[in-house]
C-alpha cells in the first residue's frame, strides 16, 4: 500500500493508493452466456431478463447490476458465473 499526500483548501490529507485495487479486474462474458443466464435465473428468482441481458462492451454494467439485484460483490457475482 502506498500514500501521497495532497494540499486541498489548504488541509494536508492522506491519499492511501492500493495499487492491486486500483481498476477492476476485466472479465470477459463466456460464449454460453445465454446458457449461463438462465441457470442464473433459474438459481436467483429474483433476477429478470433486464438483470443479465448483455450487450458487448458493456461487461461491468452487467456484473454491476447483477451484483446490486444480489446484494454481493463484483467478485462474488464473477465466482458464481465461473462456477456455472
Amino acid at each position: 500500500m502506498y500514500s501521497a499526500f495532497c494540499w486541498s483548501y489548504a488541509h494536508l490529507y492522506t491519499i492511501k493508493l492500493i495499487p492491486d485495487k486500483m481498476e477492476p479486474e476485466i472479465f470477459t462474458i463466456p460464449a454460453n452466456w445465454q446458457e449461463l443466464a438462465k441457470k442464473l435465473r433459474t438459481k436467483y428468482e429474483h433476477l429478470t431478463d433486464a438483470d443479465v441481458k448483455f450487450v458487448p462492451g458493456k461487461e461491468n454494467e452487467l456484473l454491476g447490476c447483477i451484483a446490486s439485484r444480489l446484494h454481493m460483490k463484483r467478485e462474488e457475482v464473477i465466482k458464481i458465473i465461473n462456477a456455472a
